[in-house]
This record gives structure tokens, sequence and C-alpha cells, in this order.
């Protein structure tokens, strides 16, 4: 290794720069140490940096040649001997000549250690004093800090506590919770098997309708003609026999009486027959009425969901929740679950109703019917 110094002009009293490439190891950057000559290229090296530079690598570290000499050049001695350095100890800054610079920097370096130790002692005692004062400052921290945490300690026991009955209270509204959602299923099984029921009461109305009008039409009308063809056979008879009038004209008084008769029994088939009409009519009112209360209870189920939703939800974001609130609330619910068990009860009720009309509509299809075959 050189010697990492700068070069002191003694004339001009600066520190030279120009010079200073001329005196410089290429290997280590510093200013050559017992200075060896290359003869592969005439170049100078620090004798301790050639032999590192031989260990790694055979070749001139300068020129790369394969073979080279390396001897201690004069020329750069006797040279390097007339310049003096500055020494680069903290503190120093001295001018040394360039023979004596290694001995001046040892003791430079032995002086500087000992200022160094009197100074880090004074240090170590000053930061001794300053870490007692910190110890006693943190000791009392510390008792201060004893004493929050006992107080939170018994805190969060406290909260412990009511943590556990809220967590208590918060499974019970989830059981409520279920038996709301299955008791809404079941409304909603039964709504359905109505909603079946009605629409099979409705199509068996339209064909018993369809049906009857055209059972009606057809006897009607056959009947119309029959007894025509009769008139006209006993018209055509008394033209042709004179002597059977007055019996015919009896037999044509009965036929004209059946015939009010028959036209009679055809106006209270058709009276029925809109009696009917009107009553299924009644029913279809009763029917919507019955689907305005199932929707008005599936609102009233959704709108009681959510409140226990958001009652729940707010049990789980909220510890400070006081007895009093959380009793009333619970009340609250519970009427609440009381006014849909109503609604249950009055759909009940009406489901029992409009099954009690589809009974007396079918009764009236069998009068109709019965008065048919009668007619």
């Amino acid at each position: 290794m050189g010697i990492e110094a700068e070069i002191y002009d003694k004339e001009n009293n600066q520190i030279l720069t120009g010079l200073k490439d001329d005196i410089i190891c290429p290997i280590c950057c510093a200013v050559l140490q017992d200075p060896m000559l290359l003869d592969c290229c005439s170049g100078h090296i620090c004798s301790p940096c050639l032999s590192d530079v031989r260990k790694s690598f055979k070749n001139c570290p300068l020129c790369r040649k394969a073979k080279y000499n390396a001897i201690k050049s004069r020329f750069m001695m006797s040279f390097c001997s007339k310049i003096q350095l500055v020494c680069p100890v903290d503190g120093c800054n001295t001018a040394v000549p360039y023979l004596e610079f290694d001995k001046h920097k040892k003791r430079c370096l032995e002086l500087s250690m000992q200022k160094m130790t009197l100074k880090s002692h004074a240090e170590i005692s000053a930061r001794n004093e300053m870490l007692s004062s910190l110890f006693e400052a943190s000791k009392n921290k510390i008792k201060k800090q004893k004493k929050q945490i006992s107080s939170l300690e018994a805190k969060i026991c406290c909260k412990d506590e009511k943590i556990v009955s809220m967590e208590k209270m918060y499974n019970d509204q989830k059981e409520l919770l279920k038996i709301i959602r299955k008791d809404h299923k079941e409304l909603s099984d039964k709504k359905i098997v109505l909603e079946e029921r009605y629409s099979e009461v409705k199509k068996e109305n339209f064909e018993y309708e369809k049906e009857a009008r055209t059972r009606n039409e057809t006897e009607t009308s056959a009947l119309n003609k029959s007894l025509t063809k009769e008139l006209e056979e006993l018209k055509m008879k008394i033209r042709d026999d004179e002597s059977r009038r007055r019996d015919q004209k009896k037999q044509i008084a009965t036929l004209e009486a059946k015939i009010r008769s028959n036209h009679d029994k055809t106006l209270s088939v058709e009276k029925m027959y809109h009696d009917v009409k009107g009553k299924l009519a009644a029913l279809t009112k009763k029917k919507s009425y019955v689907e305005d209360c199932l929707h008005e209870l599936k609102k009233n189920y959704s709108k009681y969901r959510k409140e226990a939703e958001q009652h729940i939800a707010d049990l789980e974001e909220t510890i400070e929740f006081s007895d009093k609130d959380a009793l009333g609330w619970k009340n609250g619910f519970y009427t609440q679950l009381h006014d849909c068990k109503i609604l249950k009860e009055e759909n009940e009720k009406y489901k029992k109703l409009l099954e009690q009309k589809i009974r007396e509509n079918f009764k009236l299809q069998q009068n109709h019917s019965h008065c048919k075959e009668q007619a």
C-alpha cells in the first residue's frame, strides 16, 4: 500500500496538485512507497502493491506483458526524498519530509489515541450520569404505568362481562330470527298452495261455465226445433183432417204450455248462472283481499327482519349498551313478533273463508246441473 498524504510546497506554502500524478501508484492511487521500476513499460509501482499483484496475477499490472522484472527505482526514490508530505492525522496537518513520514505518522496516531481515550472516558462518565437520571425517571414512569395497567385491567374485566351478556343476547336474537324465517317459509308454502288451488277452481269454473252455456244453447235449440217440427206436423194434420181440429188444438195448447214452462225454466237457469257468476266475482275480490293480506304480512315480515338484523349488527358493533335499553328493544321486538303471529292467524282465517266459498260454489254448480237436468 502507498502513502496516503498530500504533497506540500514549502516555497509557496500550499499543497501541490500538478506533481501529484507523477508520484502516484496506479494500483493503490496513493503516494509511492518504496517505488519499483518495471522494465517492460518503465512504469512505477509500490513495492507492497507489486507483492500483492504477483500473488494473484502473473502478467504486468500496467501493460499486461507476460515477462517483466521490477527493480528499485533510485531516481524516483531520490526525487521523493526531496518532497514533503502533509500528515493526514486529524488535528496535525504538519509538513514532514518523505523519508520521515512513517515515523511521524505513527507518533501522531499514538497521541491521537491517547486524546481519544481521555475524551471517551469523560464522555462515558457524563453518559453514566445521564443514564442514571434517565433510569430514575423511567422507574417513576413504570410505576405510573403499572397503576394505569391495573385500572385498565379492571375496566377490561367489566367490559368482558358486558361482552358475554351481549353475546348471549345476540344468540337469543339469532334463534328468534331462525323462528321467524321458518314461519315465513311456512306462510310462503301455504300461499303457493292457495294460489294453485285458486287457479284450479278458476279453471274448473271457466270450463263448467263454458260447458253449461254450450249445453244450454244446444238443448234449447234442439227443444225449439222439435217443438216447431211438432207444431208444423200438427198444422199439416189440421189441414188434412178437419175432424181432428179440436183435439189438435188441445195438443197445441199443451205443447205451448210446455214451451212456456221450458222458457221459464230456462230463465231461472240463466238467473242461477248469473248468481253463480256474481258469487264467483265476490270470491275473486276476497281472493285479492287475501293476497293483499299476504303481501302486507310479507312486507311486515321483511320490515321486522331488517329491524332485527340491524339491531343485531348494532349489538355486534357497540359494547356500550345498557341493560335498560336492551330490555326495551327486546320488548319491542317481541311486540313485533306478536303482530306477525296475529297476521298469520288472519291469513289462516281468510284461507278457511276461501275454502268455504269454494265449497259453496261447488254446491251451486251441483244445483245448476240438477236444474238443467230437470229442464
